[in-house]
């Protein structure tokens, strides 16, 4: 329940020996360059074993080009997401010559689209898939996953109770705040051509963290806890309240989240 005494001297330790090498990992990559953080990926396997994928990739641009034509509505929404991605710098084209004199890993990751009517903001989500496995390798499995270091659900809700006014507020698109290096974007290359079947797919790339990527769950967290960090001194209880009672729902899987939201239920249920 997150209660202890206030006598107690004993850290809480909440992460394995293996997790905390994975979260120093992350950590000491982490940079604030021009007011925004930059994280690198942290790697497991050497990026270079990653095939160039983009013979796969080119063919689920098709499949999920044919799904969107079907209906207009969704793929004008789905072409203004990518439009706006580009627009406020969370993905960039590359140029030919820019393709041509990169000589890192390079691999391609496939998009398609989910559709969330109840979301009158985002009724059509563009997801990019770093699951896919092309020749026996998925660049999932290339990342450190990193520790698990969202706030306890239950505790976040006990305190939200303690005062007689509680006040809440959303970070917008958290993955999209953190920038990637160099390296990272490359193995994140993606194909578009704003729904026109009769032109050559552009290649572009993420600038940014990749929701539903391996670690990027850890590696937002570790920059949101690093802006607190910076504040503490100017705004403490602003910083103490970053740390402690933020709760990033969108960066769960659908799995943790059905896992943490009954968790919390029952423990309420418990203690009320």
């Amino acid at each position: 329940m997150e209660v202890m005494s206030s006598s107690c001297k004993c850290p809480q330790v909440k992460i394995s020996l293996e997790e905390q090498r994975e979260l120093k990992l992350i950590e000491e990559s982490c940079e604030l360059v021009n007011k925004q953080w930059t994280v690198s990926y942290p790697w497991k396997k050497d990026p270079a074993q990653l095939p160039d994928n983009h013979v796969q990739v080119q063919k689920k641009l098709e499949s999920t080009e044919a799904r969107l034509i079907k209906n207009p509505e969704i793929a004008k929404a789905y072409d203004e997401q990518m439009k706006d991605m580009e627009k406020r710098g969370f993905s960039r084209k590359l140029t030919d010559k820019e393709s041509a004199d990169w000589k890192g890993p390079v691999h391609y990751v496939s998009h398609h689209a989910v559709l969330r009517p109840d979301k009158k903001s985002t009724p059509v989500l563009i997801v990019f898939n770093s699951s896919a496995t092309f020749k026996g390798h998925c660049l999932n499995d290339f990342w450190y996953k990193g520790p698990d270091l969202l706030n306890s659900l239950f505790g976040v809700i006990m305190r939200f109770r303690e005062n007689a006014v509680a006040v809440c507020a959303d970070i917008e698109k958290v993955c999209h705040m953190v920038a990637i290096p160099l390296i990272d974007q490359h193995v994140h290359r993606f194909l578009w051509r704003d729904l026109e079947l009769e032109c050559k797919p552009d290649t572009y790339v993420k600038a940014v963290l990749t929701f539903g990527d391996r670690p990027s769950p850890t590696m937002a967290i570790v920059a949101l806890n690093k802006t607190a960090e910076l504040m503490k001194d100017s705004k403490p209880k602003a910083a103490k309240s970053i740390q402690n009672n933020a709760y990033m729902d969108d960066i769960c899987d659908s799995k943790s989240k059905r896992r943490r939201s009954q968790r919390a239920h029952n423990r309420c249920r418990s203690s009320a």
